[in-house]
């Protein structure tokens, strides 16, 4: 099994790989054969997380994210092809309740842990997760917050019973599927430091979109006015944009925190920067012709 101290040489380097793969530890990628490769990649991981469920091994939740797409995209719609969309209102408010209330705690968890606790940097912290104190608490906590966004995959099955088929978009399917595998990725390999502002972000967004998805879901006749709608995808928007900021400061600067981590989350970050803002424009900045048969075309 591979140590921390080892998957953190194999981010920090993005060279260097674990010794339960091969036996000379200064073998690099560019030496190694696929089947070593393929063995790293099957045995990464932290030892005092990889028995945990779901982490270890990622077929695991690449399975996860493999069954929700399907169903997602073929099966569930084809269950409910012959079907009228099912009245599920009370579980819908009851889950997006739940979802606002676990964002709060998380939110809360990860400033008193990360930065009040561990006092992290704000803008350059090393990975710590060998030395520091609270590391298996805080791995203990960020299992529940890998869970939590399995969790949130009910959202599209949600829009699969409701018969909301135009809400499963690329976007929206892109989004929870990354978004779940870069938090396994995390927690797995037991990397902490700059990472720590993403569920603090993350959450903050999520309790206000699913207070929104939450109202939403109420009956019309005591319904508010959710003239806000657009304002969530500008603070995803703004989420987005700081952590493509705040995930690029690691590839600068020597942090002691994993280049290579630091670049996938830039990159996840800018790339859902770009989607969520080119949705944001066709949505809602988007102008279109006046002239008769001229409509807009559904974006969701």
């Amino acid at each position: 099994m591979a140590s921390s101290a080892n998957m953190t040489k194999l981010l920090s380097d993005a060279v260097a790989l674990p010794k339960s793969v091969y036996n000379d530890p200064d073998t690099s990628i560019a030496d190694m054969t696929a089947r070593q490769l393929w063995a790293a990649f099957l045995h990464m991981g932290d030892n005092r997380i990889t028995h945990w469920t779901l982490m270890g091994s990622p077929f695991k939740v690449l399975s996860v994210i493999g069954v929700y797409l399907i169903f997602s995209t073929k099966l569930g719609p084809w269950l409910m092809r012959d079907r009228a969309p099912l009245n599920i209102r009370p579980i819908v408010i009851a889950y997006n309740i739940f979802m606002v209330l676990s964002s709060v705690y998380f939110c809360v968890l990860t400033i008193y842990y990360a930065f009040i606790k561990s006092r992290y940097s704000l803008i350059c912290a090393s990975n710590d997760s060998a030395t520091n104190p609270y590391a298996q608490l805080m791995f203990d906590h960020a299992w529940w917050y890998v869970m939590l966004k399995v969790g949130e995959l009910l959202d599209t099955a949600f829009f699969v019973l409701l018969k909301k088929e135009t809400h499963i978009s690329f976007l929206h399917l892109l989004h929870h599927s990354l978004a779940l595998w870069t938090v396994w990725l995390d927690v797995n390999l037991g990397i902490t430091g700059q990472t720590a502002l993403f569920p603090i972000l993350n959450c903050s967004v999520h309790v206000v979109m699913y207070t929104y998805y939450g109202l939403a879901a109420l009956p019309k006749e005591i319904r508010p006015n959710l003239w806000w709608k657009k304002y969530v995808t500008q603070f995803q928007i703004t989420q987005f944009l700081l952590l493509m900021l705040h995930g690029s400061v690691p590839i600068f600067y020597d942090c002691q925190f994993p280049p290579l981590m630091a670049s996938l989350m830039t990159f996840e970050a800018g790339l859902f920067t770009y989607l969520f803002s080119d949705f944001y424009i066709k949505t809602y900045l988007k102008t279109y012709p006046k002239s008769i048969g001229d409509k807009p075309t559904k974006t969701d």
